[in-house]
């Protein structure tokens, strides 16, 4: 007789004893004794398989629970049992992003108590991506966020140039829009536009002509005197203001540098958690694939 590790006793959970003479297999704790065809799965199991690829839940369920009358410790049967009861058709079905299994849940825990040592090496892989999927979605928040943000801030940075870049042309834009207006004095917002920068312009000049005539040159050298003085104060004003929106600019810039940089590394977590989802898929492949048999896909 030799200790066969391929099937535990039903009963008791420990490694049967086969006796090639009777060809039966026994238990030594407890005593049981099973027929070799009491085990035989070999049939029952790709048909199973295939159904729960197909997505039959209810019928691959029945074949699963008959097997596992037989042997309750099989990883396969095992895997069968939980992949019917969450809706899961394969391994290959499985995605990071919604991810299925959740290692609290009731199916779950059955399946890690009654597993064999291969399927507790199964389901910690497959546990392992639970959490790594948790983990991959709270990321993927992260990196929404950044991405907003960095948003918010591109468009602050834009306006905020826009503002630098009118309030150092105002006077060439009133210039613009005042011809601009003239162009089209047909129109009723244009006139006003048009009178709007054209009569205080008119008025100014006809004003210091008039105020030369009467008062003389001295007249007309301080309007001069008042009009330079009001441009050096308006341009002293313009280039403070410019320099104070520059600096809130500048702000701008760098905190977008920072959420950028943030943003890269949620991303790289992102990427590093996926890559760690799929090796983990891969690893419970391969144990499908050596221990339980080729899965269809």
């Amino acid at each position: 007789m030799s200790l066969i590790m391929c099937h535990d006793c039903p009963k008791c959970g420990a490694g049967l004893l086969i006796d090639t003479d009777k060809q039966i297999y026994s238990c030594e704790f407890c005593g049981m004794t099973f027929d070799y065809d009491y085990f035989d799965t070999v049939n029952l199991l790709p048909v199973a398989n295939r159904a729960l690829g197909r997505g039959e839940f209810t019928a691959a369920r029945k074949m699963f629970e008959e097997l596992s009358e037989k042997d309750p410790h099989d990883a396969a049967v095992l895997r069968g049992l939980l992949f019917c009861d969450e809706k899961i058709e394969s391994l290959y079905s499985l995605d990071i992003e919604n991810f299925p299994i959740d290692p609290e849940d009731d199916n779950f825990r059955y399946s890690i108590e009654h597993a064999d040592h291969i399927g507790l090496s199964y389901f910690g892989h497959i546990k392992n991506a639970s959490e790594i999927s948790q983990k991959y979605r709270e990321s993927v928040k992260e990196d929404q966020v950044c991405q907003k943000d960095c948003n918010d801030i591109g468009n602050q940075i834009l306006n905020k140039t826009g503002q630098i870049d009118q309030f150092r042309n105002r006077i060439v834009m009133a210039v613009k829009v005042m011809f601009a207006a003239r162009e089209e004095f047909d129109r009723d917002t244009g006139e006003s536009i048009f009178l709007a920068f054209m009569l205080p312009f008119l008025f100014v000049i006809f004003g210091i002509g008039f105020g030369t005539k009467y008062l003389g040159i001295p007249f007309l050298i301080g309007s001069i005197a008042v009009i330079v003085l009001c441009i050096i104060v308006y341009n002293i004003y313009k280039f403070y203001r410019i320099g104070k929106m520059n600096k809130e600019k500048k702000t701008l810039v760098e905190k977008d540098k920072v959420l950028r940089q943030k943003l890269d590394e949620s991303r790289g977590k992102s990427e590093a958690l996926y890559n760690e989802f799929v090796e983990e898929i891969r690893e419970a492949e391969k144990l499908e694939k050596t221990m339980f048999g080729e899965v269809e896909k």
